[in-house]
């Protein structure tokens, strides 16, 4: 499992120059609100801790972000979970589900500044249950191992 963050420019240095991540990226402008993407994979739109309405929205607290393109990411088959409505709906998180591999373009996405994520230890919102179901889907990935 590896989560790349990649909201400034030094980890967009190592993301451009490894045969690894190799995967464009570019600098957003601007706060827009990201909202969850139609065609996330299942797990995350419902999961352990319960179903995402669709039309949630994390909002941001800087403009210090950075997005894959959908063509991007599909080309190097990371599906979309948080889309930035107001930027042609690039993705600002992703996930490589073959590799194993969560491309986050804001660390604010998941640190709750400026976010909609609830304060405390429950899991009640919307944005809440879409970060603790790829969290969910990090801890099983990592500890569960196939038996093939």
């Amino acid at each position: 499992m590896l989560i790349v963050q990649f909201d400034d420019g030094s980890t967009n240095t190592i993301l451009m120059g490894s045969s690894f991540l190799n995967i464009p990226n570019s600098p957003g402008s601007g706060t827009p609100g990201r909202r969850l993407s139609a065609d996330a994979p299942g797990f995350i739109r419902n999961g352990p801790f319960g179903s995402a309405d669709t039309t949630v929205v994390f909002t941001i607290a800087d403009d210090t972000w950075r997005y894959i393109t959908r063509a991007d990411a599909a080309a190097n088959n990371t599906s979309p979970v948080l889309v930035a409505a107001n930027n042609n709906n690039n993705v600002c998180l992703g996930i490589d589900l073959d590799r194993r591999i969560v491309y986050c373009g804001d660390v604010d996405t998941y640190r709750g500044i400026g976010t909609n994520l609830t304060t405390g230890p429950t899991v009640t919102g919307d944005a809440d249950k879409v970060i603790a179901n790829i969290w969910a889907w990090i801890a099983e990935t990592v500890l569960l191992v196939d038996e093939e």
